[in-house]
């Protein structure tokens, strides 16, 4: 049972992309007791079985077991017994050791891409659920608008058929005052053609009697 970290060093990979593995279900791993609490044990078989380690050099001491067969830790500290460092990683049959890192380094970069691209997938995914619901939205509300601009519409309309109706009643009001103000114009000159008549029969009876008395 090796700690990450050693098991790191007995890959050459980082503990970082060991820890991922795990996560990814790719490698085998169990908590055991550390300083800070739980932390990841690896067993050599899981690394083989995994194809990060090819067996090709020794690996280092293992934790001391206790019963059960779990990893023992130091007394009184919670802290794995510390392992010596261990050699370069091997390079796999017929591959440079220079190559296989270099190829074990690009993997590592293109999980970190793969990754970066999930989350860019996931955002984007995200942006056009939130541009789909603001589109529904936008469509609601034209269409709550259009409800809207044919209601106001047909107000409008009534509005103006009655302002139709009373502008006609207006013109037929105007119209008849018109004539009652000519009947009332015949009806004065007529009062004054019969004023002006008795004042001249008046004035001729007046005439008259001036006259007889002569």
């Amino acid at each position: 049972m090796l700690t990450l970290r050693q098991a790191a060093e007995r890959t050459g990979m980082s503990a970082t992309t060991l820890r991922r593995y795990i996560k990814g279900g790719r490698l085998r791993a169990r908590l055991v007791p550390g300083r800070y609490g739980p932390e990841y044990g690896v067993e050599l078989d899981e690394l083989r079985h995994a194809g990060l380690w090819d067996g090709s050099s020794d690996p280092p001491a293992p934790l001391p077991a206790r019963s059960g067969g779990e990893p023992a830790a130091a007394a009184g500290s919670g802290l794995v017994v510390p392992m010596p460092p261990s050699p370069p990683v091997a390079a796999a049959e017929g591959v440079p050791q220079a190559i296989f890192r270099e190829l074990l380094m690009k993997h590592e970069q293109l999980l970190v891409q793969y990754g970066m691209l999930r989350v860019s997938g996931q955002q984007i995914h995200e942006v056009r659920r939130d541009a789909e619901r603001k589109a529904t939205d936008a469509a609601r509300t034209a269409d709550e608008l259009s409800r809207i601009r044919d209601r106001h519409a047909r107000e409008i309309g009534l509005l103006k058929a009655r302002l139709r109706q009373a502008e006609l009643l207006l013109a037929e009001r105007e119209e008849e005052i018109g004539r009652l103000r000519q009947e009332l114009q015949r009806q004065e000159m007529a009062v004054r053609n019969a004023s002006r008549a008795g004042a001249i029969d008046a004035e001729f009876q007046r005439a008259f009697v001036r006259s007889a008395d002569h």
